[in-house]
C-alpha cells in the first residue's frame, strides 16, 4: 500500500463519518442527506482520493497548503480535516466562506497570478482544473513556485484536462478548442497533451514527480459524451447531474498512474510536480 493510500485510510474518524464535500448547514434534515451524499460534483469526487494521496498528509507536524481556485471551499475544508493548515483562494469569492473558516482553514478573494503571500509561505499548492482556463498559465506557475517553500518536500499538485479522443474524432483540434472556449467562456488552452504539459512545467521551473490520469477510462468516456451533448446544446454540462446519474455506479473508476508515453483517455492529468530552483 502506498504512503498516500495509508494517509487516505488513516483520516480522522470525524472526517470519515461523512462523504467528501459535506458542508454543515443550519438544517438538520438537509445535513443528514448531505452527510451521505457529500459534494455532488462528478469529476471532483472521482478525483478526491487520488488528490489526497498525492498531497500525502502526514502526522508529524503541520503542513501549509494553498488551494488556488477553491470555489465553495469544500476541498480546502477536507484538507484541513486531515491536518493541513489550509488557505483557499478564488478570484470570485463565495458567500459561504465565513461559515467554513476555523483555526485550520481560511479563505481569501485573490488572483492566482498575483498571490498576496510571502515567498516560501506554503509546503503544498493545490489547483484543480485551473491551468487550462487562463490565458497566461506561466504567470500562475511562477507564482506557485515563488510561494512554495525551498524544501525537497515542496509540491505543486494540480489537475488539467488531457486530450479528448472521442471529440477529436469528429473535428480538428483547433476547431474543438475554439468551440469549447466559447462553451466555457474562457480564453485558456482547454486541454494539454503530455508533451505540452511537460514543456509548460519546464518553462515554469517545475518537474513532474508523479503523474496519474483521473477519472478512469469508463468515467472519462461518460464525461466526453456529456461534452458532446453540451456542444450540441450550447450550454455547459452539469457536473451535479452527472454525479447523481453516474457516480453511484462509477465511484471506483478513479484512474491510475501513467507513464511518460501513456495517451490521454479523455479525463484529466493529475500531477505532482516539484519546483526546480
Amino acid at each position: 500500500m502506498s504512503r498516500g493510500s495509508r494517509a487516505y485510510r488513516s483520516r480522522p474518524l470525524h472526517v470519515r463519518l461523512h462523504a467528501p464535500g459535506f458542508i454543515q448547514t443550519p438544517h438538520p434534515l438537509r445535513n443528514a442527506v448531505r452527510r451521505v451524499i457529500g459534494a455532488p460534483n462528478f469529476l471532483r469526487r472521482l478525483q478526491f482520493r487520488p488528490t489526497l494521496e498525492l498531497l500525502r498528509p502526514v502526522s508529524n507536524g503541520p503542513i501549509r497548503l494553498l488551494e488556488i481556485g477553491c470555489g465553495q471551499g469544500w476541498m480546502s475544508l477536507e484538507a484541513a480535516g486531515v491536518g493541513f493548515d489550509t488557505v483557499g483562494i478564488d478570484p470570485q469569492g463565495h458567500p459561504g466562506w465565513p461559515t467554513l473558516q476555523h483555526g485550520k482553514v481560511r479563505f481569501l478573494r485573490a488572483d492566482g497570478t498575483q498571490l498576496p503571500f510571502a515567498g516560501g509561505a506554503f509546503d503544498r499548492v493545490l489547483m484543480l482544473s485551473v491551468v487550462q482556463m487562463l490565458p497566461d498559465p506561466l504567470a500562475l506557475l511562477r507564482e506557485c513556485g515563488r510561494v512554495l517553500a525551498d524544501s525537497p518536500a515542496a509540491r505543486l499538485i494540480f489537475s488539467v484536462p488531457g486530450p479528448y479522443p472521442h471529440l477529436l474524432e469528429s473535428m480538428p483540434a483547433e476547431e474543438l478548442r475554439e468551440r469549447m472556449r466559447s462553451l466555457f467562456r474562457t480564453p485558456g488552452r482547454i486541454w494539454y497533451d503530455r508533451e505540452e504539459l511537460e514543456v509548460l512545467l519546464q518553462q515554469g521551473n517545475f518537474r513532474i514527480v508523479e503523474c496519474r490520469q483521473s477519472p478512469g477510462p469508463t468515467a472519462a468516456g461518460v464525461w466526453q459524451q456529456a461534452l458532446i451533448q453540451a456542444l450540441k446544446a450550447g450550454r455547459e454540462p452539469s457536473l451535479k447531474a452527472l454525479f447523481y446519474r453516474h457516480y453511484p455506479r462509477l465511484w471506483w473508476d478513479r484512474g491510475s498512474e501513467c507513464g511518460a508515453h501513456t495517451p490521454g483517455w479523455g479525463g484529466e492529468w493529475l500531477i505532482a510536480a516539484e519546483p526546480v530552483r
